[in-house]
């Protein structure tokens, strides 16, 4: 999208969202990802940012995790916000 380069993730947030808003554009966090689509290009890469980064992955899963743990682990999380 422009030049900026090599921000954090919160910082990344804010800058599309002043920057960019309502703005196309593929999503560099995403796109480093093992499932990540370089060519996927966002309608709107402020709200994807939003609606999909809020959060560190590396903070809210566990990488070495197997994904069915990772599953449970979430329903688990799930359930006790709902008590």
């Amino acid at each position: 999208m422009c030049g900026e380069s090599n921000l954090e993730r919160q910082a990344l947030l804010k800058h599309v969202a002043s920057k960019h808003p309502g703005k196309p554009g593929v999503c560099p966090i995403c796109v480093v990802q093992s499932y990540g689509d370089p060519n996927y290009v966002s309608k709107n890469l402020s709200s994807h940012l939003n609606l999909r980064h809020q959060f560190d992955l590396d903070t809210v899963i566990d990488n070495e995790a197997q994904d069915d743990a990772q599953l449970m682990e979430a329903i688990r999380r799930s359930l006790k916000d709902l008590k």
